[in-house]
């Protein structure tokens, strides 16, 4: 489970940086679906990764979007077959003022 304990009032639906940027509180009240599984389990390993246990938003690299593509294009399981469509769809990317 992610604590989500940060305000996100100062984030807008864009990115612009090259970076995704994603609202965890919006992630988490995503309909439950094969794709929220998986892109919630790769973000719940970064997190352990960088021991960053607080945040109400995530960065996720170029590398890490190039390894959902895989993940979702590889997987039987998931029915959109693109991960930067299905993202798209979710209203879930943010970025800084």
């Amino acid at each position: 489970m992610i604590h989500i304990l940060a305000p996100a009032q100062e984030l807008t639906a864009a990115d612009s940086s090259g970076r995704h940027i994603y609202d965890l509180r919006a992630l988490q009240g995503l309909p439950q679906s094969t794709e929220k599984t998986h892109l919630l389990s790769y973000i719940l390993q970064i997190i352990r990764e960088r021991g960053d246990w607080k945040g109400a938003v995530i960065s996720l690299r170029a590398s890490d979007i190039e390894n959902l593509g895989r993940i979702f294009s590889a997987s039987q399981e998931i029915k959109s077959h693109s991960y930067l469509e299905w993202i798209e769809k979710q209203e879930i990317t943010l970025q800084k003022n």
